[in-house]
């Protein structure tokens, strides 16, 4: 496994400074990467998706918009709160936010993201209800039906920690987007790199 398939990188909502550029960069180190940009049209999430090269369509998910799957797009993911009752043939994710959602989750998903794992970077007064030595007790009985992503505070100094906590690997947002431009954040996506 290539350590960048244990890295998902979710985009910011707002757009940023050479943010196509990061993530072409990004895709070119094959680290997964989860479109999010709620409140865009569709024909806006078309047009930012035809800037990115077509042989790296199949890394990208998108959150929650369906008709975007028509575009060869890799994934779709789900908000903790949407369903989806047919098996397809794109990847298919969804947000948790405890454990118990996980274990009573029915629908067939490659993957999942449990979040906050810890206190957000990017969202302030938004912290992790999580017990690290609970949480990783949880993780390591419970009969996982998808691989689970961290999500939620992830820094490359707390990567070892998620790790042994069970997780099979992150999602980063605000460790990335943080960074003011594409040299700082390709600076710090090497240190997760290196920790993956």
């Amino acid at each position: 496994m290539k350590a960048g398939s244990k890295i998902k990188v979710i985009t910011p909502e707002l757009s940023v400074k050479e943010e196509l550029e990061t993530v072409c960069c990004l895709l070119s180190l094959g680290i997964d990467i989860h479109l999010r940009k709620p409140g865009w049209s569709d024909d806006r999430m078309r047009a930012y998706l035809y800037k990115l090269p077509d042989k790296h369509l199949s890394q990208i998910s998108v959150h929650g918009n369906w008709n975007l799957m028509e575009h060869g797009m890799g994934g779709l993911h789900l908000n903790s709160n949407q369903i989806i009752c047919h098996k397809n043939d794109f990847r298919l994710s969804k947000s948790f936010h405890s454990i118990e959602a996980i274990e009573n989750c029915n629908m067939e998903l490659s993957y999942g993201f449990l979040s906050p794992v810890f206190d957000s970077i990017s969202k302030k007064n938004y912290q992790t209800s999580f017990n690290k030595y609970d949480l990783t007790r949880k993780l390591m009985s419970m009969k996982k039906q998808m691989k689970i992503y961290a999500l939620g505070g992830i820094k490359p100094e707390n990567v070892k920690d998620c790790v042994h906590m069970g997780f099979d690997g992150i999602a980063v947002f605000g460790s990335i987007w943080g960074e003011p431009d594409l040299k700082t954040r390709m600076l710090q996506c090497e240190k997760f790199l290196a920790y993956a």
